[in-house]
């Protein structure tokens, strides 16, 4: 699974070449006004979060806000859902996928907040502990080029519906 990189993370692991870059919104109940600029244009509302998830570091950082944090992305939207919090920092493409292959429990009763939270760019993640991770890391790089070069790459985004190196 491609995870985005962080500081913490980066004393633990060695990453790969970016994979895909995540758009990190905030998801809020459908009909939800809620607007915002600022971080502290965000106090009045309370999110849900999961466990080890990096939205953006300041958001991350940012004690001001009523966080909860759950362990799967389905019960996250559900809280939203059920009104149990006011919104939770998801991949986009990730709640459209779930929507579009969830429908009867989540089409019609979320959206996104206009302005974006963040772009993070993934990649694969390997222990530093693996005794061959370099040989790994360079090898998963070396591939990805290939399918970038050889349109595989631009197939499987399009075959599966997923934004690529967008910003």
């Amino acid at each position: 699974m491609p995870l985005g990189y962080s500081e913490e993370r980066s004393e633990t692991f060695v990453f790969s070449d970016v994979l895909l870059i995540n758009h990190a919104v905030m998801v809020k109940r459908k009909n939800s006004d809620i607007q915002w600029q600022e971080l502290e244009d965000l106090i009045p509302y309370s999110f849900v979060l999961l466990i080890d998830a990096v939205n953006e570091e300041q958001f991350d950082q940012y004690d001001a806000l009523d966080k909860t944090y759950v362990g799967e992305e389905k019960q996250a939207l559900d809280m939203v859902i059920k009104k149990r919090v006011d919104m939770t920092v998801r991949d986009q493409g990730m709640v459209e996928y779930l929507i579009e292959t969830e429908p009867e429990r989540f089409a019609g009763k979320l959206d996104f907040v206009e302005k974006k939270l963040a772009h993070n760019a993934l990649s694969l993640m390997l222990s530093k502990q693996h005794p061959n991770r370099e040989e790994i890391i360079a090898h998963f790089n070396r591939g990805l080029s290939k399918i970038k070069e050889n349109g595989r790459y631009q197939a499987l985004l399009e075959k599966y519906n997923v934004s690529a190196l967008e910003h």
